[in-house]
């Protein structure tokens, strides 16, 4: 039973913080875009725009890294699962 609840528990997590990251990226897109045409009048909204640029970034960088580790540990269950049936 404690091994359900940490699976849960684990993809539980793992699904909510890629969910944030989804949304931190698509603030960060909207800001860009805002940014994008206001960067043409003045030099704090290129700064404001650079800065989202970075946010897409590393938010995607997030997401993308959580997806992966999400997938490993799902393989690795399977895997796990397929050398019990094996051993026995």
């Amino acid at each position: 039973m404690k091994a359900i609840y940490s699976t849960v528990n684990y993809t539980i997590s793992s699904l909510f913080k890629m969910f944030l990251l989804f949304i931190v990226a698509c603030f960060a897109i909207s800001m860009l875009i805002f940014s994008i045409n206001a960067a043409q009048q003045d030099l704090p909204m290129f700064i404001l725009c650079m800065l989202s640029g970075v946010a897409i970034i590393f938010s995607l960088w997030g997401l993308l890294n959580g997806l992966i580790k999400f997938c490993d540990y799902l393989l690795a269950k399977e895997e796990k699962r397929k050398w019990k049936q094996i051993n026995k």
